[in-house]
């Protein structure tokens, strides 16, 4: 598992869950402007 941090601009709470994406699953938490985003690869 990734665990990345981001700041982004603006002001933003809430989740998205993207379940295919490049081989990946993403959770990204967005917490005011910060963004917490986990990334598990797939299983072979």
């Amino acid at each position: 598992m990734i665990i990345d941090f981001h700041l982004i601009t603006g002001f933003c709470i809430g989740f998205e869950y993207v379940p295919d994406f490049d081989d990946e699953s993403h959770l990204a938490i967005d917490l005011g402007i910060i963004r917490i985003m986990f990334s598990t690869p797939h299983g072979d």
